[in-house]
Protein backbone atom coordinates (compact mmCIF):
# COMPACT_ATOMS: atom_id res chain seq x y z
CA UNK A 1 0.00 0.00 0.00
CA UNK A 2 0.63 3.79 0.56
CA UNK A 3 2.55 2.98 3.46
CA UNK A 4 5.56 0.48 1.95
CA UNK A 5 9.39 1.02 2.35
CA UNK A 6 10.88 1.08 -1.14
CA UNK A 7 13.84 -0.39 -1.37
CA UNK A 8 16.71 -2.38 0.64
CA UNK A 9 15.33 -1.85 4.10
CA UNK A 10 12.38 -3.60 2.79
CA UNK A 11 8.84 -4.26 4.99
CA UNK A 12 10.04 -6.26 7.85
CA UNK A 13 7.10 -9.13 8.78
CA UNK A 14 7.67 -11.30 11.94
CA UNK A 15 5.12 -13.97 13.59
CA UNK A 16 5.82 -16.28 16.66
CA UNK A 17 3.39 -18.31 18.52
CA UNK A 18 2.38 -19.03 21.57
CA UNK A 19 0.45 -21.95 22.71
CA UNK A 20 -0.36 -23.85 25.68
CA UNK A 21 1.62 -27.17 27.00
CA UNK A 22 -1.62 -28.03 28.90
CA UNK A 23 -4.21 -29.87 26.36
CA UNK A 24 -6.88 -29.98 29.42
CA UNK A 25 -6.46 -26.58 29.94
CA UNK A 26 -8.16 -23.76 29.01
CA UNK A 27 -4.99 -22.23 27.53
CA UNK A 28 -4.33 -21.48 31.12
CA UNK A 29 -1.05 -22.44 33.11
CA UNK A 30 2.04 -23.65 31.47
CA UNK A 31 3.14 -21.66 27.85
CA UNK A 32 5.66 -22.17 25.35
CA UNK A 33 6.45 -20.24 22.26
CA UNK A 34 8.13 -20.59 18.72
CA UNK A 35 11.15 -18.60 18.17
CA UNK A 36 10.24 -16.04 15.81
CA UNK A 37 10.28 -15.70 12.39
CA UNK A 38 10.99 -12.62 10.15
CA UNK A 39 10.60 -12.41 6.75
CA UNK A 40 10.88 -8.63 4.79
CA UNK A 41 9.16 -8.52 1.33
CA UNK A 42 10.83 -5.91 -0.98
CA UNK A 43 9.43 -3.66 -3.32
CA UNK A 44 10.73 -1.73 -6.18
CA UNK A 45 10.15 1.65 -8.19
CA UNK A 46 10.28 2.35 -11.49
CA UNK A 47 10.95 5.81 -12.68
CA UNK A 48 10.91 7.25 -16.37
CA UNK A 49 12.12 11.04 -17.50
CA UNK A 50 11.17 11.56 -20.64
CA UNK A 51 13.04 14.02 -22.92
CA UNK A 52 13.79 15.06 -26.49
CA UNK A 53 16.93 13.79 -28.54
CA UNK A 54 19.19 16.43 -27.12
CA UNK A 55 17.57 14.99 -23.66
CA UNK A 56 15.67 18.01 -22.30
CA UNK A 57 12.92 17.31 -20.70
CA UNK A 58 9.52 17.19 -22.63
CA UNK A 59 6.08 17.60 -21.62
CA UNK A 60 2.76 16.76 -22.92
CA UNK A 61 3.12 12.83 -22.32
CA UNK A 62 1.72 9.82 -20.58
CA UNK A 63 2.37 6.07 -19.36
CA UNK A 64 0.72 3.75 -18.30
CA UNK A 65 3.07 0.28 -16.84
CA UNK A 66 1.56 -3.72 -17.17
CA UNK A 67 2.66 -6.56 -15.37
CA UNK A 68 2.27 -9.64 -17.79
CA UNK A 69 0.73 -12.37 -15.11
CA UNK A 70 -1.04 -15.38 -15.90
CA UNK A 71 -4.56 -16.23 -16.26
CA UNK A 72 -5.79 -19.82 -16.80
CA UNK A 73 -2.87 -20.42 -18.17
CA UNK A 74 -2.37 -17.70 -20.34
CA UNK A 75 -1.01 -14.40 -20.35
CA UNK A 76 -2.44 -11.35 -19.69
CA UNK A 77 -1.22 -7.93 -19.13
CA UNK A 78 -2.48 -6.13 -15.70
CA UNK A 79 -2.60 -2.70 -15.29
CA UNK A 80 -0.01 -2.08 -12.26
CA UNK A 81 -0.91 1.90 -11.45
CA UNK A 82 -1.81 4.90 -13.04
CA UNK A 83 0.94 6.59 -14.00
CA UNK A 84 1.82 9.66 -11.03
CA UNK A 85 3.73 13.01 -12.03
CA UNK A 86 6.89 13.02 -9.50
CA UNK A 87 8.20 16.03 -11.05
CA UNK A 88 7.88 19.04 -9.09
CA UNK A 89 7.12 21.36 -11.53
CA UNK A 90 4.14 21.68 -13.83
CA UNK A 91 5.55 20.61 -16.84
CA UNK A 92 5.26 16.81 -15.97
CA UNK A 93 8.09 15.18 -17.16
CA UNK A 94 9.34 12.99 -14.79
CA UNK A 95 7.19 9.32 -14.20
CA UNK A 96 6.87 6.96 -11.39
CA UNK A 97 5.32 3.68 -10.80
CA UNK A 98 5.69 2.12 -6.94
CA UNK A 99 4.73 -0.98 -5.57
CA UNK A 100 6.78 -2.71 -8.35
CA UNK A 101 7.80 -6.79 -7.99
CA UNK A 102 10.09 -9.35 -9.22
CA UNK A 103 8.24 -10.44 -12.61
CA UNK A 104 7.68 -9.09 -16.70
CA UNK A 105 6.36 -5.38 -17.25
CA UNK A 106 5.07 -3.49 -20.56
CA UNK A 107 5.94 0.06 -20.42
CA UNK A 108 2.92 1.72 -22.55
CA UNK A 109 3.14 5.24 -23.81
CA UNK A 110 -0.58 6.48 -23.88
CA UNK A 111 -0.35 10.15 -24.77
CA UNK A 112 2.34 11.14 -27.28
CA UNK A 113 3.54 14.61 -26.97
CA UNK A 114 2.26 16.97 -29.75
CA UNK A 115 4.83 16.30 -32.91
CA UNK A 116 6.90 13.88 -31.72
CA UNK A 117 7.12 10.33 -32.66
CA UNK A 118 5.73 7.28 -30.03
CA UNK A 119 7.32 5.31 -29.08
CA UNK A 120 6.70 1.11 -29.48
CA UNK A 121 5.55 -0.78 -25.96
CA UNK A 122 8.71 -1.39 -23.87
CA UNK A 123 9.07 -4.64 -22.25
CA UNK A 124 11.73 -5.34 -19.33
CA UNK A 125 11.91 -7.90 -16.29
CA UNK A 126 12.78 -6.88 -12.72
CA UNK A 127 14.78 -9.48 -10.83
CA UNK A 128 15.80 -9.32 -7.23
CA UNK A 129 17.64 -11.60 -5.05
CA UNK A 130 17.81 -11.38 -1.40
CA UNK A 131 19.29 -13.74 1.56
CA UNK A 132 16.48 -16.47 2.15
CA UNK A 133 17.76 -18.27 4.75
CA UNK A 134 19.13 -15.16 7.02
CA UNK A 135 17.67 -14.30 10.29
CA UNK A 136 17.84 -10.76 9.37
CA UNK A 137 17.39 -10.83 5.35
CA UNK A 138 18.74 -8.21 3.06
CA UNK A 139 18.63 -6.87 -0.51
CA UNK A 140 21.72 -8.36 -2.45
CA UNK A 141 21.00 -7.95 -6.23
CA UNK A 142 18.45 -5.57 -7.97
CA UNK A 143 18.08 -5.67 -11.68
CA UNK A 144 15.82 -4.33 -14.83
CA UNK A 145 16.65 -6.74 -17.87
CA UNK A 146 15.60 -4.83 -20.92
CA UNK A 147 14.27 -7.05 -24.05
CA UNK A 148 16.20 -7.15 -27.22
CA UNK A 149 15.78 -4.38 -29.60
CA UNK A 150 13.91 -1.93 -26.67
CA UNK A 151 14.98 1.73 -26.59
CA UNK A 152 15.04 1.73 -23.12
CA UNK A 153 18.17 1.49 -20.55
CA UNK A 154 17.72 0.50 -17.40
CA UNK A 155 19.61 2.58 -14.66
CA UNK A 156 19.50 0.46 -10.99
CA UNK A 157 20.13 2.19 -7.36
CA UNK A 158 20.42 -1.02 -4.98
CA UNK A 159 20.02 0.70 -1.68
CA UNK A 160 17.05 3.13 -3.20
CA UNK A 161 14.95 -0.04 -4.71
CA UNK A 162 15.03 2.19 -7.79
CA UNK A 163 14.89 1.56 -11.59
CA UNK A 164 15.44 4.55 -14.35
CA UNK A 165 15.01 5.16 -17.73
CA UNK A 166 14.85 7.96 -20.54
CA UNK A 167 12.60 7.67 -23.05
CA UNK A 168 13.77 9.99 -26.22
CA UNK A 169 10.79 10.78 -28.08
CA UNK A 170 11.73 12.46 -31.88
CA UNK A 171 10.38 14.62 -33.86
CA UNK A 172 8.26 14.05 -37.03
CA UNK A 173 5.62 11.65 -38.29
CA UNK A 174 6.18 7.86 -38.87
CA UNK A 175 5.08 7.21 -42.23
CA UNK A 176 2.06 4.13 -42.87
CA UNK A 177 3.48 0.29 -43.57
Amino acid sequence: NENAVIGAAGNPNTVGLEFSNNPNNGGEGDRGKTPEDKVIVFTYKLTVNKVDKDNKPLTGAEFSLFKKVKVDGKEELQLVEVKKILSTNAEGTVFGFTGLDDGTYVLRETKTPDGYNSIEDQTFTISAKHDENSDDPKLTALTGDVASGSIINLGVMLEKGELSTDVVNNKGSVLPS
